[in-house]
């Protein structure tokens, strides 16, 4: 769609190289990927280009080209093959946002100092965000004074050599909440 966007409106094709370049130059692999947060800034650049695109033409056509380019963009939505409509559905449901692993890891965050500097996964970093020193696991661990983590699959070879650390020593572990002390 980005591309006969591109070919009808012109402009919008001098927007699209700088954040092409900031998407796939980036050291981190779930920049290059499609189906994560980091697409959304095409969004509104794609919206108003088919906008702006469609009022240049004549008659029902803009029309037929709005309703084809919005029935094209559902249907490859809800045909990616990464679309988990059970888990997506399950943000209805209140175990979805209190259940054990989340108890197991309120508990786990408590024991961390408040002015401690924490190296942590992408699933709790939300959750200490209020920090001055908060590192995301496994690319940066800086300064930091705690690693608290939860074990996944993912990011098993990272666990197993942040283990054998002499840097680091497990401090706590609740099922699969870990909290390393330097």
């Amino acid at each position: 769609a980005g591309g006969i966007v591109a070919i009808l409106n012109p402009l919008a094709a001098l927007l699209f190289p700088p954040l092409l370049s900031i998407k796939y130059l980036s050291s981190e692999t779930n920049h290059w990927l499609y189906f994560f947060q980091y697409s959304v800034e095409f969004a509104p650049i794609l919206a108003i280009s088919v906008i702006l695109a469609t009022r240049r033409l004549p008659g029902n056509l803009k029309y037929i080209i709005t309703v084809l380019f919005i029935f094209i963009n559902i249907s490859l939505s809800l045909s990616v093959p990464y679309n988990d409509w059970k888990r997506i559905t399950d943000i209805f449901k209140p175990d979805f946002y209190y259940n054990d692993r989340t108890r197991d890891l309120q508990r786990a965050i408590k024991m961390i100092p408040p002015d401690a500097a924490v190296s942590a996964d992408d699933n709790i970093v939300p959750h200490l965000a209020s920090r001055d020193k908060i590192y995301q696991f496994p690319r940066a661990i800086a300064d930091a004074e705690y690693v608290i983590i939860i074990v996944k699959d993912e990011y098993r070879g990272y666990i197993d050599d942040f283990r054998r650390s002499p840097e680091f020593n497990l401090y706590y572990k609740l099922n699969d909440v870990e909290i390393y002390k330097k």
